[in-house]
């Protein structure tokens, strides 16, 4: 499904760029995919060397090219809108962790 391609895609070009900033041997991408009970629960958590900027629960690029970047997060939410799912964001300067949880029922 096109929609999960984008969801994924975008969490992962987000955790790749992420640690590709660390330092070289500490950057590590965790992706958790399970099917519990009709749920299908995906996280992805990756090391950062910073804390993302957000407000009134937008996340904003950090790239010079702001017009250009900062819609992939806004993608994936839209998407688990769109299947009435949940979604969780977890971070802090050392990690950034997302969590979708979607009904096999929708």
């Amino acid at each position: 499904d096109i929609d999960f391609v984008v969801l994924l895609g975008n969490l992962l070009d987000n955790a790749i760029e992420a640690v590709e900033k660390c330092e070289e041997g500490k950057g590590k991408i965790t992706c958790i995919f399970r099917n519990i009970n009709d749920m299908f629960i995906f996280k992805v958590k990756n090391t950062s060397i910073y804390k993302p900027y957000e407000k009134n629960t937008k996340f904003y690029t950090s790239k010079k090219e702001k017009d250009e970047h900062g819609w992939g997060i806004e993608s994936v939410k839209q998407i688990v809108r769109k299947y009435n799912g949940e979604i969780d964001f977890k971070y802090d300067k050392d990690f950034f962790e997302v969590e979708i949880i979607i009904s096999d029922n929708t």
